[in-house]
């Protein structure tokens, strides 16, 4: 017996056990005030905190102020009320067939997502007993009004039919105001957007504000005006046999590209009434005068030719100033570069400032000076009855 606290390592009947704050071994527990405990477990049922579970799901049931809020599935038998209070039940958990009859309007609203009637399959969705939805076709519907677009996979008065935006079997339309369509098919005319086209080129024609576009010929009979505003006009889309005098110059230029006459093959183009061009040739011509180069595959005056830079069968070259050449060959004499040589030996001959060098052997009959510039002459180059005496001595 103890009036006080009794502490020990653990503290036992024989039955039941306390030992570092478990009990354990105990048969019944009875008390007339607040149990408070961390947690419960009696048998499956689990108790921690605000949760309530089962030992396989223990926050199956969680309980706040006025809500239990159950991440499962309600079973029961009987639900008594009128159900204004529940909320959030969704109609997959309910039965059609444990529905009964009501004593008011029914209202099925949902925050998000569809309200969908699914009957068995081969049966079909009732309304107000005549109304049936079965496949998604509807009958027994007498009138269909709307207040605003009626949607359908297909709507038909019997001739004309409305499916997917497409009305086909159409005799007529009437109206009184603007028709606005995505696109228009008369026949062989197609109307869409800003073109107009055929239904092989449906894109031909492209309207624009003050801009009629053709992605294609315009074959007209007759076009009428001085033509001042037509630009952008291919000459190639101009038969040259169409265009006929005009009473003023006429001046063709591009902004980008080549200006290209072609006559047709065994033609010749003619200038001016007497200058031919036919197949490279010019003919005609009395005279050629340019300001700057002029270029061709080959000049000629009849007897000197000029081509690809090579000048060949002139007589005589005359010249009141320096004439620069990239090289020069006179019979077997070849000058180029700082090298002069022979046609058998190209690089006899180097000049440089103050210098001539020869590859090769000097050949001359006299050499005049006292020879005091002359080095690097081999002595054995140099035959003994061709020296002379000197008037100093020899070393």
């Amino acid at each position: 017996t103890a009036s006080g606290a009794v502490s020990g390592g653990s503290i036992t009947d024989g039955t039941a056990t306390l030992t570092s704050g478990a009990l354990s071994g105990a048969t019944t527990i009875t008390g007339s005030g607040l149990a408070t405990v961390g947690s419960l477990d009696v048998d499956d049922v689990i108790v921690d905190g605000a949760l309530i579970g089962h030992t396989d799901n223990p926050n199956l049931m969680t309980l706040s102020n006025g809500a239990v809020t159950v991440e499962g599935t309600v079973a029961a038998t009987a639900l008594t009320g009128d159900g204004s209070g529940i909320t959030g039940v969704s109609a997959s958990s309910i039965k059609s067939d444990d529905i009964t009859a009501g004593d008011a309007a029914v209202t099925i609203s949902t925050s998000t997502g569809a309200i969908n009637l699914t009957p068995a399959t081969g049966s079909a969705v009732v309304l107000d007993g005549s109304v049936n939805v079965d496949g998604g076709a509807v009958t027994g519907a007498t009138t269909i009004t709307g207040s605003g677009a009626i949607t359908g996979g297909s709507i038909t008065d019997g001739t004309a039919t409305l499916t997917s935006g497409a009305l086909s079997g159409v005799t007529t339309i009437t109206g009184s105001g603007l028709a606005t369509v995505g696109s228009l098919d008369v026949d062989d005319v197609l109307v869409d957007g800003a073109t107009i086209g055929h239904t092989d080129d449906t894109d031909l024609v492209t309207l624009s504000n003050g801009t009629v576009t053709v992605a294609g010929t315009v074959a007209a009979t007759t076009l009428t005006g001085d033509g001042s505003g037509i630009t952008g006009v291919s000459a190639s889309s101009i038969k040259s046999d169409d265009i006929t005098a005009g009473d003023a110059a006429v001046t063709i230029s591009t902004s980008t590209g080549a200006i290209n006459l072609t006559p047709a093959t065994g033609s010749a183009i003619v200038l001016d009434g007497s200058v031919n061009v036919d197949g490279g040739a010019v003919t005609g011509a009395t005279t050629i005068t340019g300001s700057g180069a002029i270029t061709g595959g080959s000049i000629t005056d009849g007897t000197a030719t000029l081509t690809s830079g090579a000048l060949s069968g002139v007589t005589t070259i005359t010249g009141s100033g320096l004439a620069t050449v990239g090289s020069l060959d006179v019979d077997d004499v070849l000058v180029d570069g700082a090298t002069i040589g022979h046609t058998d030996d190209t690089d006899l001959v180097t000049l440089s400032n103050g210098t001539v060098t020869v590859a090769g052997t000097v050949a001359a009959t006299t050499l005049t000076g006292d020879g005091s510039g002359i080095t690097g002459v081999s002595a054995s180059s140099i035959k003994s009855d061709d020296i002379t005496a000197g008037d100093a001595a020899v070393t």
